[in-house]
């Protein structure tokens, strides 16, 4: 199994960096266990909070802003995109049978 090492610098309080320890390391395993199924039910059931994972996972934000990088076309298509999926989905839930 492979080691969480955790952030760089521990917080001050020892009770709050042990909380974060423990944590991060079931998030660990249960991202290896579920994380696949996980990101594509966020990506088939709520395609905003996909992007917004996907934006969050630069490390840079300053140095590199997804929103500012991007020309105003691409952002309209990006938009257009989300919104379809978006209404594909509420068409496929109006769609699923109703349990009995």
């Amino acid at each position: 199994m492979t080691k969480f090492n955790g952030p760089t610098t521990a917080p001050a309080n020892n009770a709050r960096a042990k909380l974060l320890e423990a944590f991060a390391h079931k998030l660990f395993e249960d991202f290896n266990s579920n994380g696949e199924a996980a990101i594509q039910w966020v990506r088939n059931n709520n395609p905003i909070a996909y992007l917004r994972l996907v934006a969050g996972l630069n490390p840079d934000r300053e140095q590199t802003n997804f929103l500012t990088s991007i020309t105003d076309d691409e952002l309209e298509r990006l938009i257009a995109i989300v919104r379809e999926l978006d209404r594909a989905r509420k068409n496929s839930d109006e769609r699923a049978p109703t349990p009995s």
